[in-house]
């Protein structure tokens, strides 16, 4: 049970820099990434989405340009992963898992939810393509990459 949504805590999305604990991430992208895993779990045994990195202060986001830090996530100078002058953050890597026949935890291709993504904000939202995870913002105009 989540304290955001039925499935995401406000802990999962906390800064990992360990020193600022700011977990102040939009509610309507948690809703958002809430409605895609309850998509998913319509087609997949046992959905679950895991934040890879949610909010990221400067310090931490300026850290992880450095490719010599442990866990280096690549984070852009201007990330909505770091909190807006509101203090809240508006950007997540994610990655979608559901469970096999055989009790095993598998990737849902990130394409498929990055599609998921794009056919409801065509025109709008950041959305990211990495080998195993997506990256999704809700920025108010369109932004799209693939880091494969």
């Amino acid at each position: 049970m989540g304290d955001l949504t039925a499935n995401f805590s406000r802990s999962e999305f906390m800064c990992k820099c360990n020193k600022c604990f700011n977990s102040n991430i939009d509610v309507e992208l948690v809703d958002e990434l809430q409605e895609c895993r309850d998509d998913l779990n319509q087609k997949y045994k046992n959905v679950k989405c895991e934040v890879k990195s949610g909010i990221r202060c400067f310090a931490h986001n300026e850290a992880t340009q450095r490719k010599n830090v442990p866990g280096y996530v690549a984070g852009s100078s201007k990330s909505q992963h770091m909190p807006d002058e509101d203090g809240v953050g508006h950007g997540a890597d994610v990655q979608y898992t559901y469970e096999t026949e055989d009790g095993e935890r598998e990737i849902i291709n990130p394409i498929e939810v990055h599609t998921w993504f794009d056919g409801r904000h065509s025109h709008s939202y950041g959305l990211g393509l990495y080998t195993n995870r997506n990256h999704i913002d809700n920025r108010r105009y369109r932004a799209r990459w693939d880091k494969r």
